[in-house]
């Protein structure tokens, strides 16, 4: 192999510490949701909605691979239980989601991303690197 032309790397723990990334999007969807359905906020804290999700991911086989719907439907059920539209649950999605794409990177991230002769670009499946200031990865430069 003469020229290395890409590498993969799982993101989460590898970039940043993806259990606290993860803590403080449930602390803060926590307070948005007091502030838009204090009846639920009421009944459900930030630990009780993680357990609704696990809940889901063992109930519910069809879905437990997709973390990301097994939230939203523990989200639905949670509004639905209060009373509350269902369908809510997609809004509450997106803004965990953009609260979940707040991460701190690892220190040594940066400086090992900035080698002078090439650049990278991290493809990822959700909006992450979309506007971000952390865009540690830049693309390879074309062949000459």
């Amino acid at each position: 192999m003469k020229h290395i032309r890409g590498i993969s790397l799982d993101l989460d723990d590898t970039l940043w510490d993806v259990w606290s990334v993860i803590r403080r999007a449930e602390v803060a969807l926590h307070r948005h949701i007091q502030a838009r359905y204090p009846d639920v906020a009421s009944r459900y804290d930030a630990d009780a909605i993680r357990d609704l999700r696990n809940q889901i991911v063992e109930t519910r086989p069809d879905i437990a691979y997709d973390l990301t719907e097994s939230r939203r439907v523990s989200f639905a059920l949670m509004l639905e239980n209060c009373g509350h539209d269902p369908e809510d649950s997609h809004a509450l999605m997106a803004y965990f989601l953009e609260l979940r794409h707040e991460v701190e990177l690892f220190p040594d991230v940066q400086p090992a991303a900035e080698p002078p002769s090439y650049k990278t670009y991290i493809a990822s499946d959700r909006r992450f690197f979309q506007d971000r200031k952390h865009r540690v990865h830049r693309s390879l430069p074309a062949e000459r």
